[in-house]
């Protein structure tokens, strides 16, 4: 291993001004509102927390930050420093507002971690995350602004805010202007016809209202230390999908992807999320008054590939909305990247997750805000705080950030194995611990009381070769209880298998299980198929039967079956001789009572 120095001894080697420009100047804002849940979401890596509203549900808003993180170490498992982390690197100077080149050929920079939670300046302008440079001219019209397509009509903002916004789908005029003519920027739906699932239609939208932006982490030395972390050179495609359906109103959806566009083959990254919301944050109308957060609780379900935040005790009542019921709110993982190696994430030697297969979710972590990692306040509870732009961070901020989103406890210091990585405890005292997700139990026993909730949630490790991209895609839940969480998880997954098209109804928690009821609806055979099909189902006792069918945009296009039937295994066949190719969607009514969906693929 070659001899690396420290940055305590980093040399400047040049400094130079590439650009003279506010760094902020490109950021914009869209509202994604088609449902009932309704969000301000940021172009600059912050999906949450911008703006009212904040993930305005019913009678409240819930989210105070939802941020994409994303991380590489510095290190591989034998101690050998990564190409990418050593030698000079080009960073961005906020206090002279241009790029320098920092370092010589042995500094060590460690482990990085790009991010947009950390900062709390007022004009959050060190953030690692930025909109990508050419953002005016090729994602959205700058002059299209907040004010004037919402505030000026009495929603979310005044009519003076100037603030541009994002490529909408609904909002022509937010698009940017090329060759005398508004053009879409973002993706559009796709063909269902596509068995390969790649051709898009030209001219539809993906959802009832799509948003689309992009950002990069060129800039991901803006805070007060900019010798620790640095640009990855990675940029993020975001499309955004909201509905009005009842069937995904009280979601909104995330589809990522992530570009490497530096030289490198990153090896072992992480990308994930940081998650605080309070339940409640405000009143509906964007108020602060009677705020509560102090008594939530939160917990992951590694079954759907998500994490929560909900009231513990179940006092709903505030002086001024009386007693309404709160929500679960939820961040589910649709799609991530593909494993790097084989996983085994809660230590009995099995692995949990094979090489090559999707990811899910790999880690959850939650810790409190005045101890937040990367944070190092002298009075944690009173400031000044860490994030300022003016407060010292903490020497390893990049490398615990990386830590906790890999499960790496490998030289921890007391401090913060004990913030961050969190095992089982009773009375009896501390079990063994689990790297990769903190104790349920153990928080519960902690906290019987709750407390103010943040977690981060992580998805790796993966590689992503230079010039390569991968997916990740997630969504924002609401609902009212428990069930009805799970219930919503799986049909935001059904929903994102079907290229966020929507499904008719939920699909069942286990398909391979037979219904205890003595229901069963059969997936179709042969499937997929050309002109003919076998479809059957059980009932239990003699009924009313409906078997309807669905195109893949969720509107009903045929009875297959409408008639009473004794109990016992019945079959149809479906002649699709004349139906155009695509997927659809079979349903099984008995009496009043809907039992099942299945889906089917028609390829002529």
């Amino acid at each position: 291993m070659r001899p690396v120095l420290s940055l305590f001894f980093l040399l400047f080697l040049t400094s130079f001004v590439l650009a003279q420009y506010n760094p902020t100047q490109n950021r914009a804002r869209a509202y994604q509102d088609k449902g009932v849940l309704k969000l301000a979401i940021g172009n600059y890596g912050r999906f949450g927390g911008v703006a009212s509203p904040e993930g305005w549900w019913w009678d409240f808003q819930y989210i105070s930050n939802l941020s994409f993180v994303m991380g590489i170490p510095g290190k591989d498992k034998n101690g050998n420093p990564h190409p990418w982390a050593v030698g000079p690197k080009t960073v961005y100077d906020i206090t002279n507002n241009e790029f320098v080149t920092l370092g010589n050929d042995t500094t060590y920079w460690g482990a990085t971690v790009s991010e947009s939670w950390f900062d709390r300046t007022p004009g959050l302008n060190r953030t690692d995350w930025e909109v990508v440079e050419d953002a005016t001219s090729k994602l959205y019209n700058p002059n299209a602004t907040a004010g004037n397509y919402y505030g000026k009509y009495g929603y979310y903002t005044n009519a003076e805010d100037s603030t541009p916004l994002i490529a909408t789908s609904t909002i022509p005029n937010t698009w940017p202007l090329i060759n005398g003519e508004r053009v879409w920027p973002g993706r559009w739906a796709k063909d269902p016809a596509d068995p390969s699932c790649v051709r898009e239609i030209e001219g539809q939208f993906v959802s009832d209202q799509d948003i689309y932006f992009q950002f990069d982490d060129r800039l991901a030395t803006r805070d007060v230390d900019p010798g620790q972390g640095y640009p990855m050179n990675v940029r993020v495609e975001v499309s955004s999908y909201s509905y009005a359906d009842t069937s995904a109103r009280d979601m909104i959806f995330f589809n990522l992807i992530i570009h490497n566009n530096s030289s490198y083959d990153y090896k072992e990254a992480y990308l994930g999320l940081y998650f605080d919301a309070n339940v409640y944050s405000r009143l509906g109308n964007g108020s602060y008054s009677g705020r509560t957060s102090d008594d939530d609780m939160m917990a992951y379900d590694l079954e759907n590939n998500m994490a929560y935040i909900y009231d513990l005790d179940g006092d709903h009542s505030n002086p001024f909305d009386g007693d309404k019921k709160l929500a679960f709110c939820a961040v589910k993982f649709l799609d991530t990247p593909t494993a790097s190696r084989d996983l085994d994430l809660n230590g009995d030697g099995a692995y949990d997750v094979a090489k090559n297969d999707k990811l899910g979710l790999t880690s959850w972590h939650w810790f409190d805000w005045y101890f937040r990692p990367g944070a190092r306040d002298v009075n944690p509870t009173q400031g000044p705080w860490s994030g300022d732009g003016m407060t010292a961070v903490a020497a390893n901020k990049e490398e615990i950030q990386y830590k906790i989103m890999a499960g790496d406890t490998t030289d921890l210091s007391a401090y913060d194995s004990s913030h961050y990585f969190h095992p089982p405890r009773t009375a009896n005292g501390y079990g063994n611990l689990n790297p990769y997700f903190d104790s349920l139990d153990g928080l519960l026993y902690a906290y019987p009381e709750g407390l103010d909730c943040i977690f981060i949630m992580a998805s790796g490790p993966f590689d992503l070769m230079a010039g390569d991209s991968v997916p990740f895609s997630f969504c924002l839940i609401m609902a009212h209880d428990m069930n009805q969480l799970k219930l919503r998880a799986r049909t935001a997954q059904s929903i994102f298998e079907n290229n966020y098209r929507l499904v008719p109804t939920a699909v069942k928690e286990n398909k391979n299980v037979r219904p205890a009821s003595g229901y069963d609806l059969h997936q179709n055979y042969p499937n997929p198929f050309n002109a003919r099909t076998k479809i059957q189902f059980e009932i239990p006792k003699k009924d009313h039967v409906r078997l309807e069918l669905f195109n893949s945009t969720g509107q009903k296009v045929h009875i297959l079956l409408d008639k009473a039937l004794a109990a016992g295994r019945h079959e149809v066949i479906w002649d699709a001789a004349k139906w155009p190719s695509g997927l659809y969607f079979y349903r099984l009514i008995v009496g009043q009572k809907l039992i099942d969906t299945q889906k089917m693929l028609l390829l002529k």
